[in-house]
């Protein structure tokens, strides 16, 4: 039922950042996550083998109103899954720069996939770009990404397995 659409639950989402406006509204960004462990013995090596499988999936982004209606409501597609790695690339940082919520993503997780920048203005309007293509081999860690000033970010990334710290200024 899930799969088809027809539920209306958002049971894996957790909300990550709430954004006050100036007219006393909230922006809202959630992200869709899921960990499940699986856990066996082996006869073997005579011990218990345990494997954490990690799922982060789309971001969604609502707009409420003061009076609690929502004014507009985006979803930001990424599957990110990996195992026994507790999740290190996965997941999402979020900014706001000039006004517009600015997120930094691994499409998925290995370096043949893309890094994307999804931007959403005041009036909802979403725009995907991709930050380094696939070829560039650059895989971000954005749980470790900070804001440091109004249109400045610092986070780790690994290009070709050599870490380097990088600075991405709007």
């Amino acid at each position: 039922e899930r799969k088809e659409g027809k539920s209306k639950e958002l049971v894996n989402y957790s909300i990550d950042r709430l954004i006050v406006r100036k007219d006393g509204g909230v922006a809202i960004l959630a992200e869709s996550f899921n960990r499940a462990e699986r856990s066996y013995y082996d006869y073997y090596m005579q011990t218990y083998i345990y494997h954490y499988y990690y799922h982060y999936g789309s971001i969604m982004l609502l707009s409420i109103n003061p009076s609690g209606e929502i004014k507009w409501a985006n979803v930001v597609s990424k599957d990110q899954n990996s195992v026994d790695d507790g999740g290190y690339t996965s997941s999402y940082i979020s900014g706001v720069v000039n006004g517009k919520i600015v997120n930094l993503y691994n499409k998925a997780v290995d370096e043949k996939s893309p890094v994307q920048m999804t931007t959403v203005d005041g009036m909802g309007t979403q725009k995907t770009d991709v930050l380094f293509n696939e070829n560039a081999k650059v895989v971000i860690v954005p749980k470790s990404a900070k804001q440091i000033d109004e249109d400045t970010i610092v986070m780790p990334a690994y290009k070709q397995n050599r870490f380097y710290i990088m600075k991405i200024t709007f």
